[in-house]
């Protein structure tokens, strides 16, 4: 297809064209983070898509990062300040008063997201995620894996559209419950319980990190000590930082296994549907990389 037929306001996009956006927005993101000194790695699928792939996984359409809490609480406190980059990318999140989301996310206004499921995915994205200090007890951890799943079932139920649900009474009854939760600041108090229990266990003695505020349990863990003497991976033609221990991480996260690629009924990103305002890109750049 040429320039001139991609170049209307808004038309819905195909799988390539969403993962280049968000090589944009990565690529941003590391631009941004080496001006202010901050370190990060790639992560869960995206990660994964680098080591097998040498890119994005074929199916995906997200791109997922990890900083350790000390570097991600210092991205909040300026994009507290400015939460731009350039004109059309805007840091979004844990930070802000009027979202559920307890991570940070990087996103491009010149897109519109319309979610099967979520009303706190309303443009393309990259995810930011913390990782925090873990213990190395397994009792521990399922404690905290307990309590954290609770405050994360109802973070999901909070951020539910309007009227979806496995059934239809379901649906239905759901709504003005969601709505009443959200008119009473239940946002805020999810927010901060799952903050809490998070950064619980003392950072400056623990040997290991996880993410544990988006997913609610331990998804892989990585060696604090290791985790900021990054090395470099190829993704998608350019070079990204990735902890070093990063074959531990994902046989951690995905089983010894994780170059073998899963079964095709479970190859499939979010169910959502995008739409792109070519006007405000350089469309013949973009297309470019689509097509490589």
């Amino acid at each position: 297809m040429s320039v001139q037929e991609k170049s209307s306001v808004h038309i819905s996009s195909d799988l390539r064209v969403i993962q280049m956006i968000g090589l944009g927005l990565l690529c941003a993101f590391d631009e941004f983070c080496k001006k202010e000194g901050l370190s990060y790695s790639l992560a869960g699928g995206t990660l994964l898509g680098a080591v097998r792939h040498g890119g994005f996984i074929p199916w995906d359409d997200d791109v997922d990062i990890f900083m350790l809490r000390p570097d991600y609480e210092k991205l909040i406190e300026l994009i507290k300040v400015d939460p731009f980059i350039g004109e059309h990318l805007e840091f979004i999140g844990s930070y802000q008063f009027n979202t559920n989301l307890t991570w940070i996310r990087l996103t491009d206004n010149r897109t519109t997201v319309q979610h099967q499921t979520s009303s706190s995915i309303n443009h393309v994205w990259i995810d930011i995620l913390p990782v925090d200090a873990v213990p190395e007890n397994e009792e521990d951890r399922r404690f905290i894996e307990k309590r954290l799943r609770f405050w994360r079932r109802l973070r999901l139920f909070l951020s539910a559209r309007p009227f979806t649900g496995k059934t239809k009474l379901r649906a239905v009854i759901k709504t003005p419950v969601v709505f009443l939760l959200n008119k009473l600041n239940a946002k805020a108090i999810v927010k901060s319980k799952i903050d809490k229990i998070s950064k619980a266990y003392p950072y400056d003695r623990a040997c290991y990190v996880a993410e544990v505020v988006a997913q609610g349990k331990f998804l892989g863990w990585m060696k604090k000590d290791t985790f900021k003497n990054s090395t470099m991976l190829e993704f998608e033609g350019r070079s990204f930082p990735v902890m070093p221990d990063y074959k531990f991480y994902l046989e951690s996260r995905y089983g010894q296994d994780y170059m073998q690629l899963p079964p095709e009924e479970n190859q499939c990103g979010h169910k959502m549907r995008v739409e792109v305002d070519w006007d405000e890109y350089d469309t013949e750049s973009i297309l470019i990389d689509v097509e490589k």
